[in-house]
């Protein structure tokens, strides 16, 4: 992996993803550090290191007396190239579901506006700005269908931190989805002039 290549990988996680270069760079530190070592039977420590500029990555050996020197070994690109790259990636979705639980997880009782990305089964698998949710067929409300790349508006259910990833649950049947909309549209109610005491929805 070159520093060009490198650089695209960086940017493409920033801007499509939205994981801070920072976030992705470290972790990409922290991968080629591991397969490194794993490869390099040297007993002395390295250190490597990306350059935040030029993107160039270096290694630093560590002496017995403490000095550090520059010193990158030989099988670096190999490394970089052959090992290194599967775990950036696993670290970078790491990093992104992190990213979107943290943005996510205490906005349980928030409309947000996606779109349909894909169907899974009965259920609706939604876009919502970098972050997959899912609309179980529970939550459906029965006469609506749906298209792929259809917007849709719904209310955020619940958010968990699973293995796989967060998981956002939204609806269109939830009573509060009602309500919200109406908070949303209806200014007297979003400053507490009017107050919504009840709420009856037939689903439909």
């Amino acid at each position: 992996m070159n520093p060009a290549e490198l650089k695209a990988v960086v940017e493409y996680m920033e801007s499509e993803r939205g994981v801070e270069r920072e976030v992705i760079i470290k972790a990409i530190e922290s991968a080629l550090q591991s397969a490194t070592e794993k490869a390099e039977s040297d007993d002395d420590h390295l250190r490597l290191e990306i350059n935040r500029q030029t993107f160039e990555i270096k290694a630093y050996k560590t002496l017995s007396d403490g000095t550090e020197i520059e010193s990158t070994p030989r099988s670096l690109g190999r490394i970089a190239a052959q090992t290194a790259k599967q775990t950036i990636m696993q670290k970078i979705r790491m990093a992104e579901k992190e990213r979107v639980f943290e943005e996510y997880k205490d906005r349980a009782g928030e409309i947000v506006t996606g779109s349909v990305v894909r169907f899974d089964r009965s259920d609706v698998i939604i876009d919502i700005d970098h972050a997959e949710a899912v609309m179980p067929s529970k939550e459906r409300v029965p006469t609506e269908e749906y298209e792929m790349g259809e917007r849709v508006r719904a209310y955020i259910v619940s958010v968990h931190e699973r293995e796989r990833g967060p998981e956002i649950v939204l609806s269109r049947s939830h009573p509060d989805f009602v309500r919200r909309l109406f908070e949303l549209e209806v200014s007297e109610i979003a400053d507490g002039t009017m107050e919504i005491k009840g709420i009856a929805r037939e689903a439909g």
